[in-house]
């Protein structure tokens, strides 16, 4: 059986000869791909998840994450701030750090559904009738007249969007694969943006965010159990993998 191993350090490195850190002829395959890509909401923190399930609304079969429909692009970034100091004597410098906040966007289709500014609140709404009443209450006028029709939010004015929630990214693959998910906590909605254009095929709604931090989020059982054929596609990949040479 053919033995390969991709150039992983120097001693093993073979210029022209091999792939470098893994073997790609199945990228096609297991790279992330944006068909197989989720954008979701949730709670404001990841803690928070079981404490959302035990507060909703029984009808709602505990769905904490509402996925986003037609998205066209995410983007998101984390920074720190970095501070050089060189003491007196000293040409060498050394470093103080202090987190950022993260920052969020992402576009998605206008269509008749709920708009990107009522998806974000999801959890609020999936709390039931005494929190909706409250909700329709205090801010009549301000977001929405019937919360269980109107499909689209607009005024950042109300107090509403002074409440953080939460956002969540999944990444996978051609192969079913889960490759990773990022939960950004704490997050609250920093612009909203929309146009008309004569001519254009679509109209988009933007969103920008900030968020406390993003989190590495484990959801490969959630993912997995959600898709009928795991099996199929778990044989799938040890085939590919034989076909390939890989084992």
């Amino acid at each position: 059986m053919v033995n390969r191993t991709p150039s992983t350090h120097l001693t093993n490195y073979r210029f022209g000869e091999e792939y470098i850190g893994r073997l790609n002829e199945d990228s096609a395959l297991t790279s992330a791909h944006p068909d197989d890509c989720a954008l979701f909401a949730g709670p404001p923190r990841l803690e928070l998840i079981a404490q959302s399930m035990d507060n909703m609304a029984p009808d709602k079969d505990n769905d904490v994450f509402r996925l986003f429909g037609t998205f066209q692009a995410i983007n998101f970034g984390s920074a720190q701030s970095v501070i050089p100091v060189k003491a007196i004597g000293s040409s060498r410098f050394f470093y103080f750090t202090a987190n950022q906040p993260v920052t969020f966007g992402f576009s998605l289709i206008m269509m008749k559904t709920d708009n990107l500014l009522k998806v974000i609140y999801n959890n609020l709404l999936l709390m039931g009738a005494p929190v909706k009443a409250a909700l329709k209450e205090a801010f009549e006028g301000y977001v929405f007249n019937d919360i269980e029709k109107d499909n689209m939010w607009f005024n950042l004015e109300s107090e509403i969007f002074s409440i953080p929630f939460g956002l969540g990214v999944l990444w996978s693959n051609k192969e079913r694969s889960f490759l990773g998910a990022a939960y950004f906590e704490n997050a609250l909605l920093t612009s909203y943006s929309t146009d008309i254009v004569s001519g254009r095929q679509m109209l988009m709604e933007n969103g920008s965010f900030i968020a406390d931090r993003v989190r590495p989020f484990n959801i490969r059982a959630i993912f997995e159990s959600n898709i009928p054929e795991a099996n199929v596609f778990s044989n799938f990949r040890k085939q590919v993998r034989k076909y390939f040479g890989f084992e």
